[in-house]
């Protein structure tokens, strides 16, 4: 019995075929370069399918609580809206009675229905957006407790 060699065996004492790939595998950096390096792609192809998956994932959560955000705030926009209508229909009702409390009311609710008016319904992008809601909560507010009237709206979650 033969002991084999440190060498590559020739082409010749290993006959046609296998001569060849033992050939090819020698010319790459190594016969197990491809399973060290399966490892490494593997790992590249996960990570990037997670940064697609997220990104696509980030995206519907976002949509899904933008959504709900703007149930919100329309909803409260709404009730501030009822607010200001009953409120006026209460001042017409009333018009000859007590005429310095309808005037000093009559100022208050009539701002807020101003500001209400110049909301930008529907316009999610309007600069400033913000800033207007704010105002809006502060003057409705302020009226509120020159009422002295602890408004709610019906759904319990949702109270001003």
């Amino acid at each position: 019995m033969e002991t084999p060699s440190a060498t590559a065996p020739d082409n010749d004492e290993l006959g046609g075929d296998e001569g060849k790939v033992l050939e090819r595998k020698s010319k790459d950096e190594g016969i197990f370069d491809c399973v060290f390096n399966m490892e490494e792609e593997i790992h590249k192809k996960g990570k990037q399918r997670g940064i697609e998956d997220g990104r696509a994932k980030g995206l519907e959560e976002g949509r899904s609580l933008g959504e709900d955000q703007g149930k919100k705030t329309a909803m409260e926009m709404g009730f501030y809206l009822g607010f200001i209508s009953i409120l006026e229909s209460l001042e017409k009702a009333n018009d000859g009675k007590n005429k310095n409390r309808n005037k000093r009311f009559r100022g208050k609710t009539s701002q807020l229905a101003k500001l209400l008016k110049e909301y930008p319904f529907g316009e999610s992008n309007a600069p400033n957006l913000s800033e207007i809601q704010d105002k809006i909560r502060a003057k409705f507010r302020k009226l509120q407790s020159q009422l002295q009237a602890n408004a709610q709206s019906t759904e319990s979650s949702l109270s001003f």
